[in-house]
């Protein structure tokens, strides 16, 4: 099981990096400094700390989950309407980190065991969570210059990195 999560962790950091990279953004709107760029930047934190956080307590991680939820929706309640990355909107693939992460939550209220509630949100939303937070990942890294993703997904090990960090 390990061996397979490192095998997974390393094509997703692959695939994240080609993403980066040759991602196509239109129309772009906003830009570094804008009131969408800079709460990216804010959210990077919170979503950074949820990388391993299969270690975590249930305790500890069920608020910071939550808040992660609460600032993904107001990303997207504030992302530009069209804005695509590779042909998807922006504003869906944050309401889909959103959903998703609701989905952990809803999990962590079921289980005390952060293992199970972590690969049950992985078994159902796991490639979703993939897609939605490399063109995340491209946007932010591109267009608000808030770099350096997060590239786990969630598995019996570690949750789900759900977008960018600062630099």
């Amino acid at each position: 099981m390990r061996a397979a999560l490192a095998l997974m962790v390393a094509a997703l950091a692959v695939l994240l990096a080609a993403c980066a990279g040759g991602a196509v953004i239109k129309p772009p709107s906003v830009g570094p400094g804008s009131k969408f760029c800079t709460d990216v930047g804010s959210v990077a934190t919170p979503l950074d700390q949820l990388n391993n956080a299969a270690t975590d307590s249930r305790a500890t991680l069920l608020p910071l989950v939550s808040s992660v939820e609460t600032g993904l929706k107001t990303l997207q309640n504030e992302a530009p309407a069209a804005d695509t990355v590779n042909g998807k909107s922006l504003k869906t693939d944050i309401g889909t980190l959103a959903t998703i992460t609701g989905d952990i939550v809803s999990q962590l209220n079921q289980t005390s065991d952060v293992k199970t509630a972590l690969a049950a949100v992985n078994a159902k939303d796991g490639q979703a969570l993939t897609d939605a937070v490399g063109r995340f990942n491209a946007y932010a890294g591109t267009v608000c210059k808030v770099t350096g993703p997060t590239t786990t997904v969630a598995g019996p090990t570690t949750t789900a990195g759900i977008g960018p960090t600062t630099p």
